[in-house]
């Protein structure tokens, strides 16, 4: 890190010390308007004429794909790299002039998480509040792959990189969930949508991390006002507290835009008529500024603790209709995979949808379909309920269910499948020193399995110990994932032991 900062100094210094040679940098840079430098130059006009020169100041450029196409020179290979972030809500058209601008294009997104959309269009509404039932069955004609259109026909910029030709492009996968600090929180998305491929991290303590709140409300044009007033009643009397005073963050969401303004009022209706509440709220801001969003706006975002007001339930004649908009579309489960997986800490669920409707219309209708629309929602809602009854038996088997028709292939890193004769050593040889019961051998920590943890007399954690030498140990990347397994390890407060087998073997005790 210090030799890349000392480098760009350098490069930073001979830039500036050439450009002077023959003019004055701050001529260029006059952002003042000094009468003494001439007028100060556009941001434009600076990137035209000394593009070297800017770049070698300022090598890495933030901006939106609108923006550089409006300041940014339009020529190729113009950076030596071009990174488009949540590239799944990302058009072609209107990310293909950021792309030539690169000599290597890394396009980073998630295709289970939200397609692109007509937000800014003004004859466009993001949300279905009328009851309407959704024909997606007419659809856009797909041309082969070999059609010149093949490419042009892709939904999103991600699409469109899944799309190109395998020899020229480089595919790579995250492997390790990094938002969730508690597994829960993420086991059912990764058994729906990712094949189990995401490693959640470990928790540091046992809590429940997923409550659900059956409300009853009644849901009447668009709006389930029962929802939004136990949400601020949460948030006043059994919001969660930090050991050290502070309140973890906190962001709320729902299933329409009706929802979201209608609880966004109760709460400012709050903050004026109750001081502590209004406090209360103050300090939760403190740590990064609470919201509360619909579905289609909450891509992007994370908080400590977030609140789910599924605002959907019986109307005011005491009939359900099971139509939930965009969620119930072919497409749908994206929006849902998107609102369950905001969470750091803690999710908490509101529902007026009726048990007697989600507990048991999904599994079939799943199996038949697959992981997506209303069945989909159904069976979280029911995962959740699972959690909140302590129905350890159920969350497993609502996870198989959603394994089995996930139709995204896993890839399993690369962990050992059984003791070898140096670990059944080793572990005779700890219990020479230390009781049995206070070891365990491939012991699972969130989604890590460790060679040997070590217990404390009260069952807690307290050292891991990994067992080096074996073949696993020898791939390309197992020295990257090592090093990262030991610090996530260590940042829950284990000490962790590395035992190398050439060493253990011509003296076990001083290894």
């Amino acid at each position: 890190k210090n030799k890349i900062l000392k480098d760009w100094q350098i490069k930073q210094k001979e830039s500036v010390d050439h450009f002077n040679t023959n003019n004055n940098i701050n001529w260029l840079f006059n952002h003042r308007k000094n009468t003494q430098y001439n007028k100060r130059n556009s941001l434009r006009k600076i990137l035209h004429e000394e593009f070297d020169l800017f770049t070698n100041l300022f090598p890495v450029l933030l901006v939106n794909p609108l923006v550089c196409s409006s300041i940014l020179p339009l020529e190729r290979n113009l950076f030596d790299i071009v990174l488009f972030d949540e590239a799944s809500q990302l058009r072609i058209e209107d990310t293909f002039a950021a792309m030539i601008r690169g000599k290597i294009k890394i396009i980073s997104g998630d295709k289970h998480q939200m397609p692109p959309s007509n937000y800014f269009s003004t004859d466009v509404s993001l949300d279905v509040v009328t009851e309407v039932e959704v024909d997606d069955s007419e659809k856009e004609k797909n041309h082969e792959e070999k059609h010149p259109l093949f490419l042009a026909q892709s939904e999103s910029l991600l699409d469109f990189g899944n799309r190109l030709n395998p020899n020229l492009t480089k595919v790579a996968h995250l492997d390790f969930h990094y938002r969730s600090r508690h597994p829960f929180l993420i086991d059912f998305s990764n058994a729906a949508f990712y094949g189990n491929r995401l490693i959640p991290m470990p928790t540091r303590e046992n809590y429940k991390a997923i409550r659900c709140f059956q409300v009853n409300g009644v849901y009447d044009k668009g709006k389930n006002k029962l929802e939004a007033q136990k949400i601020v009643d949460f948030i006043r009397d059994d919001y969660p507290i930090n050991a050290d005073g502070t309140y973890p963050s906190l962001g709320i969401a729902t299933f329409n835009i009706l929802q979201r303004d209608f609880i966004l009022a109760k709460i400012n209706q709050a903050t004026l008529e109750d001081k502590v509440f209004r406090e209360k709220l103050y300090a939760i801001d403190e740590k990064a500024k609470w919201f509360v969003k619909n579905l289609e706006n909450i891509q992007g975002d994370e908080r400590d603790v977030i609140l789910i007001s599924t605002t959907f339930g019986l109307n005011t004649a005491g009939a359900f209709r099971q139509n939930f908009g965009k969620i119930g579309w072919s497409l749908g489960y994206r929006l849902l995979n998107v609102i369950i997986t905001r969470a750091k800490q803690r999710l908490l669920l509101f529902t007026s949808i009726p048990e007697n409707v989600f507990a048991h219309n999904y599994e079939a209708e799943i199996l038949d379909k697959g992981n997506t629309g209303k069945a989909l929602l159904y069976a979280y809602i029911d995962y959740c309920k699972a959690i909140e009854c302590d129905d350890d038996e159920k969350r497993k088997r609502i996870l198989a269910l959603l394994s089995q028709t996930c139709q995204q292939g896993a890839r399993p890193i690369n962990t050992q499948t059984s003791a070898s004769s140096f670990e059944e050593t080793l572990f005779e040889y700890l219990t020479e020193y230390i009781h049995q019961y206070r070891i365990k051998m491939a012991y699972s920590l969130g989604g890590f399995v460790v060679d040997f943890v070590l217990f404390d007399e009260a069952g807690n954690p307290i050292i891991a110990i990994e067992c080096d030498g074996a073949p696993h140990h020898n791939t390309s990347l197992a020295c990257c994932y090592d090093l990262h397994r030991q610090k996530v390890m260590e940042e829950l407060g284990l000490e962790y032991y590395r035992i190398w087998s050439a060493a253990w073997w011509p003296d076990p005790h001083a290894e």
